[in-house]
């Protein structure tokens, strides 16, 4: 597929598709887009299956409710607590017992 064929981003809110949000389930796997956010943690607890033995996940988590996943690709340099983004967008998915947008490259996070 084409970049033309690629459907435009869902703007939605962190709230809306964090794990248990309301709209979390339903756009499960669609390409979805935050604006606005800053990271409020880093390395979060892992899920099962995530991190294991002690190795980073290489995730963080935005606004306090959303992970941000490196599954498709790794944000470098990795953000500090207080890093801003004006957006950041990517596949939405549950992994590991958790919700996480997952960028597809470097133009998915600005």
């Amino acid at each position: 597929l084409g970049q033309a064929n690629i459907p435009a981003a869902v703007e939605v809110s962190p709230a809306d598709i964090a794990t248990g949000g309301p709209r979390a389930a339903s756009l499960e796997g669609a390409l979805v887009q935050v604006r606005n956010v800053n990271v409020t943690e880093v390395e979060p607890e892992a899920g099962p299956g995530d991190g294991q033995d002690g190795m980073p996940t290489y995730e963080f988590v935005v606004d306090g409710q959303l992970r941000v996943d490196d599954y498709f690709y790794r944000i470098a340099p990795f953000p500090a607590v207080g890093t801003s983004y004006s957006s950041i967008t990517g596949v939405l998915r549950w992994g590991n017992a958790n919700s996480k947008i997952e960028p597809r490259s470097a133009s998915d996070v600005q």
